[in-house]
């Protein structure tokens, strides 16, 4: 038997592989889209500059307005069942079954992420394993999405020819968007399908201001 160790989510998975005189055959259902930063399906990153037509006097002329906007979807992860993982075989971190009836499409419920938080995943479509391999794939469910916007308001004001003075706000998270980090993905915790935590901070507000000369 030859092991390979997966990263996903920062947890590290054991992922066991059968040895043929033909060479190395995955195990039945160990096969699943690329985990983490390598698989999500849309990002979208969008910045720009707009010199705001305010003219008049140097405390009128020179503000600008830019920003950055990311927008992508969830990172895949995969369910696991360490109800009796080693008990058979030496493995961490193992999969369940998908539940009689059930299909991948039932592993997530519907609605707003925001209104799914206590049960982002659907415990009844998802079945112990016990002490043998769960049927379940790698990776096949999807994360919230990520969106974020970074803003700032900035002002240019010239002193003499070659000497002129910047004031900038910057807004970072400017609509103070959660970002959610994927939910707990182990089936026998108590807080399966919960999301407990987010990535990234609320809404930050720096002022910065630059003599140039």
């Amino acid at each position: 038997m030859l092991k390979s160790v997966i990263e996903d989510d920062g947890v590290h998975t054991e992922a066991l592989y059968s040895e043929h005189a033909s060479g190395i055959a995955i195990l039945p259902h160990d096969h699943g889209q690329s985990s983490q930063m390598l698989r999500q399906k849309h990002r979208l990153i969008a910045s720009g500059v707009w010199d705001l037509p305010f003219k008049g006097n140097r405390w009128i002329d020179g503000w600008s307005l830019s920003g950055i906007v990311t927008l992508q979807s969830g990172r895949p992860f995969t369910i696991i069942d360490n109800t009796a993982s080693g008990f058979l075989y030496s493995s961490q971190n193992s999969r369940p079954n998908l539940a009689p009836g059930a299909t991948y499409e039932d592993l997530v419920t519907e609605g707003s992420v925001t209104s799914r938080i206590d049960s982002y995943l659907n415990r009844s479509a998802v079945q112990s394993s016990g002490a043998g391999f769960g049927n379940l794939g790698r990776n096949v469910v999807i994360g919230p999405d990520q969106r974020r916007a970074d803003l700032a308001v900035s002002k240019l004001t010239k002193i003499r020819e070659r000497t002129s003075l910047e004031f900038r706000t910057e807004f970072f998270n400017a609509f103070n968007t959660v970002t959610f980090r994927n939910p707990d993905r182990s089936l026998p915790n108590a807080s399966f399908g919960q999301i407990t935590r987010t990535r990234g901070g609320p809404r930050v507000i720096q002022f910065g201001l630059k003599l140039r000369f």
